[in-house]
């Protein structure tokens, strides 16, 4: 989602955001981080995420992301 508001495959999001965002503690996100790593869909490092393959990164998601895009173009008209 986050790559969808900034328009670019590399943005700024600590991991302390990210977990107050998500309503996750701080672990997790570092857990989850370097799964997608190692899956080649993003780097991660001091904050700084790339997302590699978007489209894989999007099919490891479950359906609330297209749900939650589909109700933000709505909002947006």
């Amino acid at each position: 989602m986050v790559q969808d508001h900034v328009q670019s495959d590399e943005f700024q999001l600590s991991q302390e955001i990210l977990a107050e965002m998500l309503a996750v503690q701080r672990p997790t996100i570092s857990e989850v981080a370097a799964e997608m790593r190692r899956e080649g869909l993003i780097t991660y490092n001091y904050g700084r995420v790339r997302v590699i393959n978007r489209a894989a990164l999007e099919k490891a998601t479950c359906e609330c992301y297209g749900v939650t895009r589909a109700h933000f173009d709505r909002l947006r008209g």
